[in-house]
């Protein structure tokens, strides 16, 4: 997938959960396009305060305000001819958001305290954990802009609905902090691995680096093992205990079999449409074809089980 789209020019909006990888896709995507040898900028549009987000990324001229004693290009200059990743694009304030859609529709902008336009050609990758359609919903996204970010739009799943990937991206961190850290290769026990196979990883690819990078540098696994056994041994104490959740328990009491049925029923379709709405970045069309209902079924069962 990111071979084919690397060889265009358009701009693609990159979703998943916190610390899937977005921000690895995306510089995959620079790295394989023919803007490769060119510069490739991230900017995270939430540790960036909203008013001093457009000088960060247009600039700004001597004079412009106080303490702007030089010309200083923005990020848009300086990744003239190459790529830029705006991540978070959630957390853009509305009149940002408003300059960005005139720089995707013009190519051109304007540093804070210029006269004259600046053109660039910038491609523009955007990537956000949010659901995107419900902000539009709630007038906290501009629709316009959504659909000039999201021309391709790449949905990365979390590592635990992806384990087949551990072992490459095992492989890919182990060589990395060997590199970093000037240590030998480090080739894993096979309790580790399996641990590594075992384990959910809440925290996505990012956990895991974390996990491989204080291998590496510690250049022993005992902590690393113990810990994920530790973690293994607690989601495992959890899925047993939501077998037969608390509230059930007391139900068997109060209610008939039918009854509870129906209630664990209802409560297993409301995680289900909520699990789809969040792998569908909240576009209800698309989750009710990801869940086979109708459209109008999917919208009664949203507003029963409060899911708006």
């Amino acid at each position: 997938v990111v071979s084919r789209i690397s060889k265009t020019d358009l701009a693609v909006l990159i979703c998943g959960e916190t610390g899937t990888g977005k921000g690895l896709v995306a510089l995959a995507i620079h790295n394989n396009s023919n803007r490769r040898s060119r510069p490739f900028l991230e900017v995270n549009c939430s540790s960036i305060p909203s008013s001093l987000l457009e000088s960060e990324l247009f600039g700004y001229k001597k004079g412009s305000f106080t303490g702007a004693w030089d010309d200083k290009p923005g990020r848009f200059t300086l990744a003239d001819s190459g790529t830029i990743l705006l991540d978070e694009i959630a957390e853009m304030a509305h009149a940002m958001q408003a300059k960005l859609l005139q720089v995707l529709q013009d190519g051109e902008f304007s540093p804070l305290g210029g006269i004259e336009n600046t053109r660039v050609n910038v491609r523009i990758l955007s990537a956000t954990n949010a659901p995107l359609d419900r902000l539009i919903e709630q007038q906290r996204f501009r629709q316009d802009l959504y659909f000039r970010l999201k021309v391709i739009h790449v949905h990365i799943p979390p590592l635990r609905e992806r384990k087949e990937d551990i072992g490459v991206l095992k492989e890919h961190f182990l060589e990395k902090y060997s590199m970093l850290y000037n240590k030998p290769p480090m080739v894993l026990s096979r309790e580790l691995q399996a641990l590594l196979e075992a384990y959910d990883w809440p925290g996505n690819v990012r956990e895991l680096e974390n996990c491989l990078k204080s291998v590496v540098a510690l250049g022993n696994e005992t902590l690393a093992v113990e810990d994920l056994r530790r973690k293994c041994r607690a989601a495992g104490h959890r899925q047993t205990a939501s077998k037969v959740p608390p509230e059930i328990v007391t139900d068997i009491r109060n209610l008939s079999l039918k009854e509870i049925a129906g209630k664990v029923a209802a409560k297993a379709e409301r995680g289900a449409i909520r699990e789809a709405l969040s792998r569908c970045d909240g576009n209800k069309k698309a989750t009710a074809d990801l869940l086979n209902v109708s459209y109008k079924s999917l919208l009664t069962k949203i507003k029963m089980y409060g899911l708006d």
